[in-house]
């Protein structure tokens, strides 16, 4: 019997895959196009591009060299500018000069009197020994109580509190400024003393007393300001025996600011002074001391 011959037939995977092979090869193609692209691109862009570059940085030497050279010589003209004008200035100070015949007169006086506070002639007064500032200090007052002002505070209608409001301390009176109207130093009565400290033995000359003028109370009277006052001298910390080199009265109706010269004989040094105040223009409660001052040498031998 006859056997058939069957034609074998090819799997499904063993058929090879035109369309895909077709694909690849475009893929390929399109890669190789693009790199000879990419370097043509690169060969022209450097060519054109970066000529000039190359040639910069094969002279770049030579420009620092003349960049430098550029540099000095705007240098050298504005040191020139420079001493030209110093020239200049020299010239018109020689020709002031010789215009002027003696130097102006520098007006020492104080004109005015700020309206919110008094403060002392720091640059037209003379030294102050006992300030603060020149490491002066207040050793004691003797015999004298700082007034105490007292008020009473109400809570409601029937309950109030008595309070008792002190004054400035007497330190106050050393401080150099006068910055209010009640900036000072209050003791009870009419009599009262002071006793000052100077860092170094002095010769003494002269003492002042400043208080507000009668402009700037707010009263229109200054009743409180002392009147009758001393000034002693002390060797020892024995205030007892102590040297009265003057006395003196302080005219409300004066200067804000009342010197008053010592009697000393300019040789023999102190370094205590007290001001003994006896009287004031007629307050019954209290004295109102603002600033004290003491004038002389130091002595740093």
């Amino acid at each position: 019997m006859k056997e058939d011959y069957q034609k074998p037939v090819l799997k499904e995977s063993s058929r090879i895959n035109w369309q895909s092979i077709k694909y690849i090869a475009a893929l390929i193609s399109l890669i190789v196009v693009s790199g000879f692209l990419g370097a043509y691109c690169y060969a022209y862009i450097t060519y054109h591009y970066f000529q000039d570059s190359r040639c910069v940085f094969s002279n770049h030497h030579y420009l620092d060299v003349v960049m430098k050279d550029d540099r000095y010589s705007h240098l050298d003209l504005k040191i020139q500018k420079i001493s030209s004008c110093m020239a200049e200035l020299a010239k018109n100070i020689n020709a002031l000069r010789g215009k002027i015949s003696k130097p102006p007169e520098i007006e020492t006086k104080v004109i005015a009197i700020p309206p919110r506070g008094i403060w002392e002639e720091l640059f037209t007064s003379e030294p102050d020994l006992a300030s603060a500032g020149n490491f002066g200090s207040v050793l004691s007052t003797p015999d004298t109580t700082s007034h105490i002002e007292a008020a009473s505070l109400s809570v409601f209608s029937w309950l109030s509190f008595k309070i008792n409001l002190p004054h400035y301390p007497p330190q106050t009176t050393i401080q150099g400024l006068i910055l209010e109207v009640g900036d000072c130093w209050a003791f009870k009565g009419q009599q009262g003393r002071l006793v000052l400290g100077l860092i170094r033995p002095s010769l003494l000359s002269s003492v002042s007393i400043s208080h507000i003028p009668v402009t700037l109370s707010p009263s229109g009277d200054i009743i409180s300001a002392p009147k009758l006052f001393q000034v002693l001298v002390h060797r020892s910390q024995d205030l007892e025996n102590g040297i009265t080199v003057g006395e003196f009265e302080y005219n409300k109706a004066g200067p804000w600011r009342q010197k008053f010269n010592l009697n000393t004989d300019g040789e023999e040094t102190f370094d205590i002074v007290e001001f003994r105040f006896l009287s004031n223009h007629g307050h019954p409660n209290y004295t109102c001391v603002y600033r004290v001052h003491v004038h002389g040498k130091m002595i740093f031998a």
